[in-house]
């Protein structure tokens, strides 16, 4: 095993020290004579018992967590269940990063003790519940259920307040809007495509309740600003700093609700997603809502469905993974604005385009961009069709 996860096993008490030094600036003694505060508050060079906390190491830690984020590469499982992977080279690199930036110096060729702390608060800022990280000689890796609401999401991202017209605000787990070229609804608002809120059972009804009653209210949903700042040698994409305007959409029974009726096994609060009905209900012919976790990858079950659902043309499960790269690449797929979540917009009702991508899947030839040729039952080279615009 790779020596820099040799503090692995500790993780969550190295993170949980880290955290401590985050919200208090002064510690008492007794908080001092704790080895896990004296040692993350020397691999993270923060300042001495005698100053106050310096914001720089969170301000540095949190692209590079980020930029981690993006590097696992994932596999999936015909149970739809995902293995992620991380490589000790891509945090090694990381780590180089952060200490170049923090202090100007280099690391040594081995793995230091500074190293191994800070590798174990990276790894458990990626943690997911239920998935544990498992350590090997080159790599971690873990694997998630299909129905882990924490698909690739960490679990230490903190939650952002919706403020309610009613003057209260509500913890908010995710969410995705549509924009109006994707969904028209005579406004410059995105329509709200999905919502995840938790708290008090009061709380998560009033939310409902601001969001879905008879008039269509702007609400402003809070977006995750991160700093511009470079991790593992290139630039972070730079998250606009500010909010995001959003309205139900026109018509009625246009949401499904869900509740869940047990309390949250940790924290024993409420939660209820509110979710547009083009994600499980799309009608034949028009466009469907995905939702993944932030790993981007469709959960098959379900875009077989939206398909079977939306698509008039015939299709066949195993070309799933096809069918989602290809309508990425000629934008059929498209992202949405989202944060603890993925968002895409398939254009199912452009039957033309996907017709082009379902003869280039079963013929294994490239995509054609001039037309389609339709053969009809006993004629030979019937006349092509124009490709519809995008």
């Amino acid at each position: 095993m790779s020596s820099l996860f040799a503090l692995l096993p500790e993780a969550e008490r190295f993170w949980h020290a880290f955290t401590r030094l985050r919200r208090f600036p002064l510690l008492t003694e007794e908080e001092w004579d704790d080895p896990f505060i004296t040692a993350v508050a020397a691999a993270t060079a923060m300042p001495t018992r005698d100053h106050l906390m310096s914001q720089a190491v969170v301000v540095r830690l949190t692209p590079v967590i980020e930029a981690l984020q993006a590097a696992i590469t994932s596999h999936r499982h015909p149970d739809d269940s995902i293995t992620q992977t991380l490589s000790a080279e891509t945090i090694g690199h990381a780590l180089v990063t952060m200490h170049q930036r923090s202090r100007s110096g280099v690391f040594s060729a081995e793995p230091t003790a500074h190293d191994q702390i800070l590798t174990a608060i990276l790894l458990h800022g990626l943690a997911c519940p239920d998935a544990p990280w498992v350590a090997t000689a080159t790599h971690v890796s873990r694997t998630l259920a299909a129905t882990n609401p924490f698909r690739g999401r960490p679990h230490t991202l903190p939650h952002a307040m919706l403020d309610l017209p009613s003057k209260e605000t509500v913890p908010v787990v995710a969410w995705c809007v549509v924009p109006p070229n994707c969904l028209p609804t005579g406004s410059d608002i995105p329509t709200i495509g999905a919502l995840t809120v938790v708290g008090s059972s009061a709380k998560c009804a009033a939310a409902w309740a601001s969001i879905l009653d008879g008039s269509r209210h702007t609400v402003t949903l809070p977006q995750q600003s991160f700093a511009p700042f470079m991790a593992l040698g290139e630039t972070m994409p730079y998250h606009q700093i500010g909010k995001q305007l959003a309205q139900k959409a026109t018509g009625s029974q246009q949401y499904r609700t869900l509740r869940n009726d047990q309390p949250l096994p940790s924290s024993r609060l409420a939660t209820t997603t509110i979710l547009h009905r083009a994600v499980l209900t799309p009608h034949a012919g028009e466009d469907c809502l995905h939702l993944t976790g932030m790993d981007g990858i469709p959960n098959h079950a379900i875009l077989w469905a939206q398909l079977e659902r939306a698509c008039p043309l015939p299709l066949q499960s195993p070309w799933l993974d096809d069918l989602w790269q290809l309508g990425l690449t000629h934008g059929l797929i498209v992202p949405l604005p989202s944060w603890g979540c993925r968002g895409y917009w398939l254009k199912t009702a452009a039957i033309a385009d996907w017709t082009r991508i379902i003869r280039a899947i079963v013929t294994q030839s490239p995509v054609s961009t001039a037309g389609v040729a339709f053969t009809t039952i006993g004629k030979r080279g019937a006349v092509p069709s124009e490709a519809a615009s995008h």
